[in-house]
């Protein structure tokens, strides 16, 4: 028997043996879906919007059921009560980030909320956000940030007198609002050559073109030699921004006055002196940047997505931009006003609700950044795995839960509210129950931590644009609505036409 008979056998009983076990079926564990392939199992079912196929699959197999990502066994949650029961009640228990070779290559090993696991380091980076940006004074400071960033924005657009895309400006506007409250830095109305913050802009850009783009050899270990390229050209980005916000740390470092604190570096900086005098100079570093880099990625992206399809929704329901509109004007009076202030959120409860059915019929993060089982459990009578890694389906809760699940509708959001405040009981414990099934942010302990900023970012933007303009579409037809995936999804880019409003 020569040699390449040898490898034919070989390759062959790898075959066998991979379909045969990716196809075996344990009677006290999350039902698995049929016909698992060799090497790829299930990512043939996924198709260029994963999100919608795995939904699909949830008519024949329940709101929990587990699949086959190449190497990487998988269970889906859809149904609301298991994913708060993974979420919040045992998320100890599924705390943690599996251990995929592109996170490793983003966070270099080190502390990021986002990708490492659930430990010391996590909580101790998690406190110093979480306290930093919850703080009523800080969050006035972060106010100011936005409102000023807003009105640059509105001016910007008011000097547009064409047709133009405004992915642009809200991807601009949104980078800037994280890195002035985050350094005191932003990158509008600089010169380019002359302005250090474009060095950030770049690598920052690769990192979301690289994570979002997702790559096969995360999920099938034989492919990574053929991925090197890919992974080290992640590395590079993330240590760019590192070096970048390295340097802007040391800078804050010799500055630092714990009565004058800046942003939210120094608030960084403040937290880790008291809590914990004991890290070495190093650990306090790595932690702060790495922070730092988790505020940039986690809210950059996730705020001009969510900007553009309020744009979006508004353009193509002009009814609802008037009622907003409507909304707005009776909350000035008689005032001639040109700019709404954050103070005026509460009073514009109609926009809030179009910002969550915005966020309801398309989550920025349709599935939830993975997590896998720390140990041995059980979730709804099944048996799950440590290792197992658990996909949360954000955008199947928020769409098999709800009546008419693709009509965009404000109106269900008031309906729903009006019948929580009369205890009204719901046929069915989770459907239309919103607050329980539309989780755009996550839920438990490893949620969005930038989430109040987050939404007063959209906010700020979405009343002011409403107020000074009519928006439509350059031609009056309806834009469309399909979702183009990445880190997060976003709309296909769409040109839009302003009229002054008086």
């Amino acid at each position: 028997m020569n040699l390449f008979s040898i490898l034919f056998y070989l390759i062959a009983c790898y075959l066998v043996l991979d379909f045969i076990k990716k196809n075996k079926r344990n009677k006290n564990e999350v039902p698995i879906l049929s016909f698992a392939l060799p090497i790829i199992g299930h990512l043939y079912k996924l198709g260029i919007n994963p999100h919608r196929n795995l939904t699909k699959l949830v008519k024949n197999n329940g709101g929990i059921y587990s699949l086959w990502l190449g190497d990487i066994k998988t269970i889906i949650v859809t149904d609301p009560l298991i994913n708060k029961e993974i979420m919040v009640n045992q998320f100890k228990n599924f705390c943690d980030r599996p251990k995929l070779k592109s996170f490793e290559s983003f966070t270099g090993g080190g502390v990021n909320l986002i990708f490492i696991d659930y430990s010391q380091n996590w909580s101790e980076v998690r406190k110093i956000v979480s306290s930093s940006i919850t703080k009523t004074k800080i969050l006035s400071n972060y106010r100011d940030v936005i409102e000023n960033q807003t009105k640059i924005l509105i001016n910007s657009m008011r000097n547009i007198n064409e047709p133009f895309k405004i992915k642009k400006y809200l991807g601009e506007f949104s980078i800037n609002i994280v890195l002035e409250i985050m350094f005191k830095q932003n990158k509008i109305n600089n010169d380019v050559e002359n302005n250090p913050i474009e060095k950030l802009t770049e690598p920052i850009q690769q990192v979301f073109l690289l994570l979002g783009t997702g790559n096969i050899s995360d999920f099938i270990k034989i492919f990574r030699p053929l991925f090197r390229h890919e992974y080290r050209k992640l590395k590079n980005s993330s240590e760019k921004v590192f070096k970048f916000m390295e340097e802007i740390y040391d800078n804050h470092l010799i500055q630092f006055d714990p009565s004058n604190l800046r942003d939210l570096m120094d608030q960084f900086i403040q937290y880790e002196k008291t809590n914990f005098p004991n890290s070495t100079p190093i650990e306090k570093k790595i932690n702060i940047i790495k922070g730092c880099m988790s505020f940039v990625f986690a809210g950059d992206d996730t705020v001009a997505s969510t900007l553009e399809w309020v744009c979006l929704y508004l353009i193509n329901n002009p009814i609802i931009q008037e009622k907003c509109y409507e909304e707005i004007i009776s909350v000035f009076g008689n005032e001639n006003k040109s700019f709404v202030s954050l103070k005026d959120r509460d009073k514009c409860q109609y926009l809030i609700n179009v910002i969550k059915e915005t966020l309801r019929i398309r989550p920025p993060l349709p599935l939830s950044v993975p997590r896998i089982a720390t140990q041995d459990c059980k979730i709804n009578g099944y048996f799950i795995k440590k290792g197992t890694q658990i996909l949360s389906n954000t955008f199947g809760m928020s769409h098999l839960y709800v009546d008419q699940p693709d009509k965009f509708n404000p109106d269900r959001w008031l309906e729903y509210y009006n019948q929580k405040n009369q205890n009204i009981e719901q046929h069915n414990k989770y459907y239309n129950d919103l607050d329980r099934v539309s989780l755009p942010f996550s839920s438990g302990p490893r949620n969005c931590v930038g989430l109040s900023i987050a939404e007063l970012n959209v906010f700020s933007v979405c009343s002011n644009i409403i107020l000074n303009f009519q928006i439509k579409s350059i031609d009056g037809k309806q834009l469309d609505d399909t979702e183009v995936s990445g880190i997060s999804i976003h709309p296909k880019q769409y040109s839009i036409k302003l009229i002054p409003r008086n």
